[in-house]
């Protein structure tokens, strides 16, 4: 992911927790980052589940990446 990117999904990701308030978590992987334990390069409202940058992926995220990468699926949030 390119510092470009970064930023752009860093302000997205800013901007839907501002929408949805300070319970909801919003993550970003780099999911082409060569180590995975340290994929998160954007997250607000980590105190939901105590991550923040640098930090691995979700069961869920990983469960995903398991799978054909053609039936990845949008997933409804999740606690």
């Amino acid at each position: 992911m390119t510092t470009g990117q970064i930023d752009f999904y860093q302000r997205l990701a800013r901007t839907l927790a501002m929408e949805f308030g300070p319970s909801c978590e919003v993550v970003v992987y780099d999911l082409e980052c060569t180590d995975m334990d340290r994929s998160i390069v954007a997250i607000e409202n980590g105190h939901v589940s105590g991550r923040g940058l640098g930090a691995g992926p979700s069961h869920v995220v990983l469960e995903a990446l398991q799978g054909a990468p053609t039936a990845l699926e949008d997933r409804p949030p999740y606690f």
